[in-house]
């Protein structure tokens, strides 16, 4: 039985569908690049983009190869929502890395929960032979040193070509990967776990791999994590002659998921028709959609493959669960997208002309709000042969359907097109190539789908209540933004108003009674229960009404520190409870226009005051300062808030307990050497043992910096093996102690021997080994997993190594809330303390009878921190500020003094580096400036102060020879 489902009639219904749909035709965005299209060319001789992935902040990230005048390297490139190169992203936008001596390409991208990029493929070795390559990438476009070896994780798999195709992030943050090994008879899959830092997961499977031999030759496409935590692999397998599309389903521990489609393994139903897969999609109801084709090479009709959760191919989809696009020519497709709103798939099609096309075909419902297509597309687009259009008509209403072909030809040039992502929920962003094959140019196109009947941005946010408005975020740096609001009088009596923002989307307002996103057809409803139009009338004005009939002055409220040292200045802070002015004395309460000193107002409601460094106070004897206030309408608070506090020279720790180990990891810096790391909320005396001992002798002591940050570095331990390292701490005065354990893998390194050798571990002993080679030569088995049982050991998993925070970030908000007063009209409400370098999502939210309202929601980020430093280089990430910020944590904030002037540093260097980064002559004066502080802070992290001696011993040998000279001449 040939799957050929879409007959002429069904051809028919097809073309009906587009041009009865005009209003939504698909089209590429002319607002995005060039009339929709972005090329870039890195490389000498061509480049290719071969995945793509939207970012939370709407950036489109792009990976490929680029080529050079020897070979292919990794490529690396993101672009802003206009198609405009990010310049915030390796300064230019771009990167290129050379992983090996000869090709490397990257065929899948994923994005860890810290915002670090992983980009996956293949390295080519001095044998020729192709390896797993995972490189990790700062969110700038810098490698991460910490990931691997130098940010770069190689692992030969097999003694011949292996590739990764597909990958995944869990939720703990460890690494999933698949990907395809070629043993002696043929290709097998490869599914296979990372520690976050990129050591192989030794407790996942059999030693971290697990290999699928599908008849006498498999490849994997495409990878994906379902919320189960089942793991899927689509790809396409080979039994002699014939060829056909499979999916694999493993469990959490990288076992065949026997429960899915028939023992892990499914595949179409109608198996006489050659068929192959790629991309691959869940939808909400957990059913699997996969793009490919049905056909022999060179007479290809794209196809969808439908199956259910279980794993068994949808009978009501298509024809037996395949939906064919039959166009007489030969098409392929390699990627598709599902969400509530449409299904986009993309691939190559051929042209009149011969000539190679990218392709987008989409599937969406006029009726924007219907999840449930594919019940409308089944019987439209796939009727069965001898069916007429009538009895198809019967089935299902096709005028509701809009069905699109979109073909992009490219000035006499080939157009292939091989992953895509939603930019918006009616709008998709594909990649490929444009060009000749050795002068070829990566391609990205962006194509608007239909217009949206959600509004806002990418990033799936709602309406919101139509009586707010929350408007585009203005003035955004560093630790601020501002976002003007309208609230219009038809919602009610506002009893408090602001914006709510957070890291995640949807912000809500903490602690309040009860919360409502409907729209404004409910709460206009629910609001007129409540208040009669007499009263709205007389109470639901603006606030400058309100305040007219005011004759309560302001409240302050103090949250200033209580205690300063001698060497950190004194910041008196007030809150007021509606906006003011507010003033004060010292030791005695006056009349507020008697009072001398002025605080300054950050917003109206917010005030400070900086006095400078104070002597030390007294014991008993705080200082103490008086506040009044007054607001808009000339009231004043009838009494001064008093504000006390005191100062004190130096800070001592009377604690008697176990100092606390806060912090504790371990850094690979090469496959066989790695750094145990330990923070200590005390000073103290810390120790490391492999091995847990009672005995605080057999402990070797670590270095210490500061008396609460200690160190060691650990060599000549073997590759890719699981490690325990026991910490224990102490008092320098005291025997108690606080205890600790590390636990890490250490890493493969860069072109080692492979992991199973078709022709020389067969016989090895090593049970992975073993079965890892019989994988390989068992491949003429239809459906047979090699997966090996772990042994039931217990065993530690690795602890995630993450970067440390930076200090002055618990200072600064990921989430809250700006307070705006009360009332209807338009205001604007400023969010300080924001931690820089942040995407955040924000809403206007007015609070009505108790219950909470919110209106539409925007995005913005902050921009970058480290301030001076990071303006004057570019990049936090850039090797002096790293220096810089290494030595401040190790040797700056270990006392009261040094501790006090960062915080000076942090508290106004903020404007300062504004203007520089914005002042091309500022920036390398800056970094001229810098550079014998960047060299000084060098040489104390590596040989303490002693190296200041080296200097002043220089200067006394030269004054000797001076000297000497001098006499001789006299003489």
């Amino acid at each position: 039985m040939s799957i050929r489902p879409i007959t002429f009639t069904a051809l028919c219904l097809f073309s009906i569908a587009v041009f009865t749909a005009q209003s939504f035709a698909a089209s590429l965005d002319t607002g995005f690049g060039k009339n929709g299209k972005v090329a870039v060319d890195l490389g000498s001789y061509g480049d290719q983009a071969n995945a793509v992935l939207v970012q939370p902040d709407g950036k489109i990230l792009v990976g490929g190869s680029t080529s050079n005048t020897a070979d292919l390297d990794f490529m690396l490139f993101r672009l802003l929502a206009d198609g405009s190169l990010d310049s915030e992203f390796n300064l230019d936008g771009t990167v290129s890395t050379a992983v090996g001596s000869h090709d490397d390409e990257v065929f899948a991208l994923a994005l860890q929960a810290d915002g670090k990029i992983l980009a996956g493929g293949y390295s080519t070795s001095e044998d020729g032979s192709q390896d797993f390559a995972l490189l990790c990438y700062n969110s700038d476009g810098s490698l991460d040193r910490d990931f691997g070896l130098e940010g770069m994780v190689v692992t030969a798999v097999s003694d011949s070509d292996d590739k990764i195709t597909g990958i995944a992030v869990q939720e703990d943050g460890r690494i999933l990967l698949t990907g395809t090994a070629l043993g002696d008879e043929g290709r097998v899959v490869v599914l296979a776990r990372y520690q976050s830092n990129g050591s192989p997961d030794s407790t996942f499977a059999d030693e971290g791999f697990t290999l699928s031999a599908v008849g006498t030759d498999a490849q994997a496409g495409s990878l994906l994590l379902t919320e189960e935590g089942r793991i899927l692999v689509a790809g396409t397998y080979r039994e002699k002659e014939n060829a056909a599309l499979m999916v694999l389903a493993y469990d959490e521990n990288g076992d065949l998921d026997t429960s899915f489609g028939y023992d892990g393994v499914t595949v179409p139903l109608d198996g006489t028709v050659p068929s192959a897969g790629y991309g691959m999609a869940i939808r909400s109801d957990g059913s699997i959609l996969v793009a490919g084709s049905v056909g022999e090479d060179g007479e290809r009709d794209g196809a969808l493959f439908l199956f259910g959760e279980d794993g068994l191919p949808d009978r009501e989809f298509g024809k037996l669960g395949v939906l064919v696009t039959d166009d007489d020519v030969d098409t392929v497709f390699y990627d598709v997208l599902v969400n509530d709103e449409m299904i986009a798939a993309t691939g190559v099609t051929t042209g009149e002309d011969g000539m190679r096309e990218s392709l987008l075909i989409t599937y969406t419902k006029e009726d924007k709000g219907n999840s449930e297509l594919f019940q409308q597309q089944v019987a439209a687009m796939a009727a069965a042969p001898g069916d007429s259009a009538e009895a198809s008509d019967e089935e299902t209403d096709v005028s509701e359907l809009t069905a699109q072909i979109v073909t992009t030809e490219m000035d006499n040039e080939e157009s292939y097109a091989f992953s895509l992502a939603a930019t918006g929920v009616g709008s998709v962003v594909v990649v490929g190539a444009s060009g000749a094959e050795e002068v070829a140019s990566a391609q990205v196109m962006q194509y608007n789908i239909f217009q949206s009947s959600v509004t806002g941005t990418s990033f799936g946010t709602a309406t919101g209540n139509s009586y707010i408005v929350t408007g585009t975020p203005e003035d955004v740096t560093r630790t601020t933004a501002l976002i003007p609001v309208t609230i219009s009088s038809g919602l009610g009596i506002v009893e408090e108003r602001g914006i709510v923002f957070s890291k995640d989307p949807l912000p809500v307002l903490q602690d309040s009674d009860t919360t409502s996103d409907d729209a404004a057809d409910d709460t206009s409803d629910d609001t007129s229960d409540d208040t009669t139009d007499d009263s709205t009338d007389d109470t639901t004005t603006d606030d400058s009404t309100s305040s007219t009939t005011d004759e309560t002055g302001p409240v302050p409220i103090s949250s200033t520190e209580s205690s300063f040292l001698t060497t950190e200045p004194v910041i008196l802070v007030v809150s007021t409870d509606e906006e003011a002015t507010c003033r004060y004395n010292a030791n005695f309460d006056e009349d507020y226009g008697e009072m001398g000193g002025i605080l300054s107002s950050s917003f109206g409601t917010g005030h400070h005051v900086i006095l400078g460094t104070l002597p030390e106070t007294e014991v008993g004897e705080p200082y103490t300062f008086y506040v009044r206030c007054k607001d808009q309408s000339d009231n004043i608070t009838t009494a001064g808030t008093e504000i006390t506090f005191t100062v004190s020279a130096t800070t001592t720790s009377t604690s008697t307990t176990t100092p606390t180990i806060t912090d504790s990891y371990a850094t690979t810096t090469s496959s066989t050497e790695v750094t145990l790391t330990v923070t200590t909320s005390e000073s103290a005396r810390c120790g490391y043992h492999e091995g847990s001992s009672s005995n605080i002798f057999d402990y070797t002591e670590m270095d210490v910096t500061g008396g609460t940050a200690h160190s060691a570095d650990i060599s000549g331990l073997s590759a890719a093996t699981s490690y325990n390292y026991y910490i224990r701490c102490a008092f320098t005065s005291s025997d108690t102690v606080d205890s600790a354990v590390i636990s890490f893998t250490t890493t493969t390194s860069l072109y080692k021997n492979p992991i199973f050798s078709a022709e020389d571990q067969v016989a090895s002993t090593s049970p992975m080994q073993t079965g890892l080679a019989t994988a390989l030569e068992s491949v003429g088995s239809l459906f047979v997993s090699t997966a090996i049982a772990q042994d039931d050991t217990d065993s530690t998993d690795t602890m995630d190594t993450t970067d440390d925070e930076d200090t002055e970030d618990s200072d600064f908000l990921e989430e809250g809330s700006a307070d705006g007063g009360s009332g209807t009209g338009s205001f604007t409400v400023r969010m300080e303390d924001l931690k820089p370098g942040t995407f955040f999502y924000a809403r206007a939210y007015a609070v009505v009878g108790g219950t909470t309202y919110y209106g539409n929601q925007v995005g913005f980020q902050t921009a970058d921190s480290c301030f001076v430093a990071t303006a004057a280089y570019g990049s936090l990430f850039h090797p002096a500020v790293k220096v810089l910020r290494d030595f401040r944590d190790r040797f700056m904030l270990d006392n009261p003094v040094s501790r006090g002037l960062v915080h000076l540093y942090y508290r106004y260097s903020p404007p300062i580096a504004d203007v520089i980064s914005s002042n091309m002559i500022l920036r390398p004066a800056t970094r001229a400036l810098l550079m014998p502080i960047v060299g000084s802070a060098w040489l104390t992290m590596h040989f303490g102060w002693l190296w200041m001696l080296i200097p002043a011993a220089a200067m006394v040998l030269l004054s000797w020879f001076g000297m000497q000279t001098m006499w001789k001449r006299e003489a």
